[in-house]
C-alpha cells in the first residue's frame, strides 16, 4: 500500500500531461516501472499459490475460498492503480516501461470486473493497432469480452474443460471457416496447432455439426 500511495503522490504531484512522456522526470519513470513489475509479481504469485493449495486441500476447499477473496482483493487495488496510470499517461508500450510491466497493465485489466473490461476493449484495440500490447494478449482480451456478450469468439483463444468427459474444449467461434486468416491478422498461430497443445484435433466440418450441442451444453452450465 506504501508503495501504491508513492506512484500516485508521484504521477499527480509532477503536472505532465498525459501521453506527453518526454516530458516524465527518471523519478517517475524508474518508479513507475517498478510499481508495475511489483504488481506483476503480486498477480501471477498469488494465482500460483492457487496450484499448492488445491494440491494440499483439494479443489473449492475453504482455504481456496479465502485465499480467491485475498486475490480479488488485490485485483481491485490493482486495476485502481493501473486504471489511473492509464487515464493520465495512455496504454504504456514496452518501448517505455518495458515487457513485465507492459505484461503488468494488461494482467490487471484481465483480471478486472466484466464492466471495466467492456470499457478497455477499445483502450486495447487502439493499443494493439499501435504495437503497446502482445498480440495474443490482446486476442486473449477480445475474445474473452465478445465471448461474455455475444457467446462467440473471434480468434479462438478461449478454450475450456468438459468436466464430464475430462476433455478439452473450443468455446464457440463466430466464423469457423476463416478462423486461420483472422487469427493471422494478430499473428496467432494456426488453430490446428494451437489446439494440439489441448489434445484437440481440429476438424472445422465436424466443429461445426457439435457446434449446436456445444452451445447446449454451455447454456445447461449457467443454469
Amino acid at each position: 500500500m506504501k508503495n501504491l500511495l508513492l506512484v500516485f503522490v508521484l504521477l499527480y504531484s509532477c503536472g505532465v500531461q498525459k501521453n506527453s512522456h518526454q516530458e516524465k522526470t527518471d523519478v517517475v519513470d524508474s518508479v513507475l516501472i517498478s510499481f508495475l513489475e511489483e504488481v506483476f509479481d503480486k498477480d501471477q504469485t498469488m494465482r500460483v499459490e492457487l496450484d499448492t493449495i488445491r494440491a494440499e486441500h483439494g479443489n473449492n476447499s475453504e482455504v481456496e475460498k479465502n485465499h480467491w477473496k485475498k486475490i480479488q482483493l488485490q485485483d481491485s487495488l490493482n486495476f485502481k492503480a493501473v486504471d489511473s496510470i492509464v487515464s493520465k499517461y495512455g496504454w504504456l508500450g514496452v518501448d517505455l516501461i518495458g515487457k513485465k510491466a507492459n505484461s503488468a497493465l494488461f494482467l490487471v485489466i484481465q483480471h478486472s470486473k466484466p464492466q471495466y473490461q467492456n470499457n478497455y476493449i477499445l483502450i486495447l484495440k487502439k493499443a494493439f493497432e499501435e504495437g503497446k500490447i502482445n498480440p495474443y494478449d490482446y486476442a486473449l482480451f477480445y475474445d474473452r469480452v465478445t465471448l461474455r456478450e455475444t457467446e462467440k469468439q473471434l480468434y479462438g483463444s478461449q478454450v475450456g474443460m468438459n468436466h464430464l468427459t475430462e476433455k478439452f474444449f473450443l468455446f464457440p467461434i463466430s466464423n469457423v471457416q476463416k478462423i486461420d486468416s483472422l487469427r493471422g491478422t494478430v499473428g496467432l498461430d494456426s488453430i490446428k496447432f494451437y489446439l494440439s497443445s489441448f489434445d484437440i484435433e481440429w476438424n472445422p466440418e465436424q466443429y461445426e455439426k457439435e457446434l449446436p450441442e456445444l452451445i447446449e451444453y454451455l447454456n445447461s452450465r449457467k443454469k
